[in-house]
């Protein structure tokens, strides 16, 4: 019979094996499901849509009950160049796996520029120039080399491993921008740079983002509107596609939608021409249930400068 303590330690010691496997194979971009609440960081032709500075603070955790959980938070600034109608905005993203087994810290630089097509609709191509670092703790890890038959752990051996793995890299976006919304798509990962901790290759897989969100006035004089909002994301044998409604009476919001990751998703936030807070909730409706807390996501928003540069809506979808 197994004690507890040895129990605890091969549950563990699976849940690693399986984020390993994940690094090594094909590993994946974190990614916030408030796509607008984190424009820059979807799209990065999507940077410097709003005018004056703006201050993005994103907050995303996945299956908080379980040990296996994920979180994401990004810090990112932009700007619109009127002069040279184009934006420009740095951003940084911290993702943590397994209570801070894996981690990985990113740092892009952007800039978009925007051309107009017609009087009501203009083209913005966008670039994103990053550097990556993902680190992993092996003295969080349990390896099959360490398992006693009989009392079960009593070493750490870890294999010859890397401890950390830095990189370089690029993604591109498109956004067609017209009078009640936006159809854009963004090409990430476009040098797909080797994650591998080992000595091979394990080159960080394409994804491609498509996104639209269109705005209807439901009544002016009560100052209502509604926003329905698409986000598909293709990476490598990895497909999501979200779809949600917001609806924003004055200053408060409210959305409702569905993952075709088995999530239904529903949030409220508020939203004034200075700043803004959205929160998000994704509760499993799959056979995984929602015994692993599904996922909470928070945005803040602050924009700052002369009052002429915060007068504008914004995004209203979420």
């Amino acid at each position: 019979m197994l004690n507890s303590t040895t129990k605890n330690s091969m549950k563990k010691t699976l849940l690693f094996i399986f984020l390993i496997s994940v690094v090594a194979a094909k590993a994946q971009d974190p990614f916030f499901s408030m796509g607008y609440s984190s424009s820059i960081y979807m799209n990065p032709a999507l940077t410097g849509q709003d005018k004056g500075y703006k201050v993005n603070i994103n907050y995303r955790n996945q299956w908080p009950l379980i040990a296996g959980n994920f979180v994401t938070s990004m810090v990112g600034v932009q700007k619109k160049i009127n002069s040279i109608n184009s934006g420009i905005g740095v951003y940084l993203v911290s993702h943590a796996e397994g209570h801070n087994t894996i981690n990985t810290a990113t740092a892009g630089l952007l800039f978009s520029k925007s051309f107009n097509l017609s009087e009501k609709v203009s083209l913005s191509i966008g670039v994103n120039a990053a550097y990556r670092q993902k680190s992993i703790d092996p003295n969080s890890l349990s390896f099959g080399n360490s398992i006693d038959p009989k009392y079960g752990f009593v070493s750490n051996s870890s294999p010859n491993m890397n401890t950390s793995v830095s990189n370089f890299n690029l993604s591109s976006g498109l956004v067609v921008k017209y009078p009640f919304g936006n159809t854009g798509i963004a090409f990430s990962n476009i040098l797909q740079p080797n994650e591998s901790f080992f000595d091979g290759n394990s080159p960080l897989p394409n994804r491609i983002t498509i996104h639209n969100t269109n705005d209807y006035t439901l009544s002016k004089t009560l100052d209502w509107t509604l926003s329905h909002t698409i986000i598909v994301n293709h990476q490598a044998d990895f497909n999501s596609l979200m779809s949600y409604v917001t609806t924003q009476h004055k200053w408060f919001k409210f959305c409702v939608g569905y993952s075709n990751a088995n999530a239904v998703l529903s949030g409220a936030g508020i939203s004034f021409p200075r700043f803004g807070l959205n929160y998000l909730y994704e509760f499993t409706i799959s056979k995984l249930t929602n015994a692993t807390g599904g996922a909470h996501e928070l945005a803040f928003y602050f924009r700052f400068g002369a009052k002429k540069d915060y007068n504008d809506k914004g995004f209203v979808a979420f």
